[in-house]
C-alpha cells in the first residue's frame, strides 16, 4: 500500500515537474497523462532526457504534450533512451557547424545568390540533409536547374527534393535511373 503511494507521489511529482516546465498552469488530462505514462513505461525514457524534450518544445515555441511526444516518439525511434545516448545520436549524425556553412555557401554558389542564408533557408537545407538523407551532389544538379526559373529560391529547390524524396531518389545515379524508366 505504501509503495503504491509512493509511486503515484513520485508520478505525480513528474506531471507537475513537465508542467511547470512547459509554463501550464494546470492538471494534466487524463489523455495527456496517459502519453506521459507511454515515455517511462513504454520508451523507458530518463526523466532528464523528457525535460530536455520540453525544453526543445518551448524553444520551437510549441510546448505541447503532443509535440514533447512527437520528439520522444522520434528519439525512441533511435533508441535514444538518456542525455548520453541523445549526445553520441547528435555526434555521430550531425555535420559539423563550418561543414554546414561550407554546405551553404557552396549551395547559394550554385543557385547564383550572393548573400547570406537566412535561419529559415538554413533549416530548410540541414532538412536536405538530416530529414531527406539527400546526398550534396543530388542537391546542387537540383540547384542546377532551377536556373532557367526567373526566381531561384530555396523553397522552389525544396520542392524538388521531397519530389525525389517521394520518389525514392537520393542519389544522382537513382535520379538518372529514374529518368531512363
Amino acid at each position: 500500500e505504501s509503495l503504491k503511494t509512493y509511486e503515484n507521489n513520485e508520478i505525480s511529482m513528474m506531471y507537475k515537474t513537465i508542467f511547470n516546465e512547459l509554463g501550464f498552469h494546470r492538471k494534466p488530462t487524463k489523455e495527456e497523462e496517459k502519453i506521459m505514462d507511454s515515455w517511462f513505461n513504454e520508451f523507458n525514457m530518463d526523466i532528464e532526457l523528457i525535460l530536455f524534450a520540453c525544453s526543445k518544445s518551448i524553444s520551437a515555441s510549441k510546448p505541447s504534450i503532443l509535440y514533447i511526444n512527437g520528439i520522444l516518439n522520434n528519439w525512441n525511434n533511435e533508441n535514444i533512451k538518456n542525455l548520453e545516448d541523445l549526445k553520441t545520436y547528435e555526434r555521430q549524425n550531425t555535420y559539423n557547424t563550418s561543414e554546414r556553412y561550407s554546405m551553404y555557401r557552396t549551395i547559394f554558389k550554385e543557385l547564383g545568390f550572393n548573400r547570406l542564408s537566412s535561419k529559415e533557408e538554413e533549416r530548410i537545407i540541414d532538412s536536405w540533409f538530416d530529414e531527406l538523407n539527400m546526398d550534396i551532389e543530388l542537391i546542387l544538379f537540383a540547384c542546377s536547374r532551377s536556373k532557367n526559373v526567373p526566381n531561384p529560391s530555396i523553397s522552389y529547390i525544396n520542392s524538388i527534393l521531397n519530389k525525389w524524396y517521394n520518389e525514392n531518389i537520393k542519389s544522382p545515379k537513382d535520379l538518372k535511373l529514374n529518368e531512363h524508366n
